[in-house]
């Protein structure tokens, strides 16, 4: 038997007769105590032996600045649902580092942190997104295996890659500005379109349609440009059901 399932099985009978031997007792507080820490030492067994926490540790830098390496600058932890390693866990407190493009998840111990391997990450939640890692064969077309946003996957799919680089001023600050790059899947193959006339270009048999919908819609490309895009895709998913 491996020796991690006899820890459990041991911890198990423990509690279970921890509390036989407590309920002859008058004092339910003292008796309740071995019962508990036993449990709370299984439950703890049980997740270091879940598959998650089987990356490097990550190590914080910059985390309190304004303007960071952090998806939306937020370096607080959110609780987010992950598929990884063929497994769905939820609640996992996560930040998601764009500079190093690296998914970081918080051990229950509240001290160390995780690396999320890429290869094992299928999805996870984040501040009402949804990212996946797409694992690229050759000849797709421009896109390159990784994590992306999933803004939109029906018969056709919109993809956001967000990454951060590094910008050092005169003044020796550092910066951490944003790049967006959208894909665009069209029968099996991947396409940029970072623009309203690469977009219209990708989806060129419905140009004319689609140009009416922008305008109806007054999708702004400049200010707002991966939701305008989502958009006219999803239409352009309607023209040709």
């Amino acid at each position: 038997m491996n020796i991690n399932i006899k820890l459990a099985v041991c911890l198990v009978l423990f509690a279970y007769t921890a509390g036989a031997y407590a309920q002859q007792k008058a004092d339910s507080t003292q008796y309740q105590i071995p019962v508990n820490n036993a449990i709370n030492n299984y439950k703890k067994t049980i997740v270091l032996q879940s598959g998650l926490y089987n990356g490097p540790e990550y190590v914080f830098y910059n985390r309190q600045k304004k303007d960071n390496v952090f998806y939306q600058d937020q370096s607080f932890w959110v609780n987010s649902t992950i598929n990884y390693n063929g497994a769905t866990y939820t609640n996992v407190p996560l930040v998601y580092d764009l500079y190093k493009n690296e998914v970081v998840a918080l051990l229950y111990n509240k001290t160390t942190n995780y690396i999320l391997i890429p290869e094992k990450l299928t999805s996870f939640t984040f501040q009402n997104h949804f990212f996946i890692y797409r694992n690229v064969p050759e000849g797709s077309g421009n896109l390159k295996s990784g994590i992306y946003d999933q803004l939109y996957s029906g018969k056709t799919e919109v993809l956001v890659r967000r990454t951060k680089s590094l910008l050092t001023l005169p003044n020796q600050d550092k910066l951490y500005p944003e790049a967006d790059n959208i894909f665009i899947k069209k029968a099996g193959k991947y396409y940029e379109a970072d623009s309203k006339g690469s977009l219209l270009s990708v989806l060129k048999d419905r140009k004319k349609d689609l140009r009416k919908f922008i305008n109806d819609n007054n999708l702004d490309f400049k200010e707002n440009k991966d939701q305008s895009i989502a958009r006219a895709v999803i239409y352009y998913d309607t023209l040709t059901q």
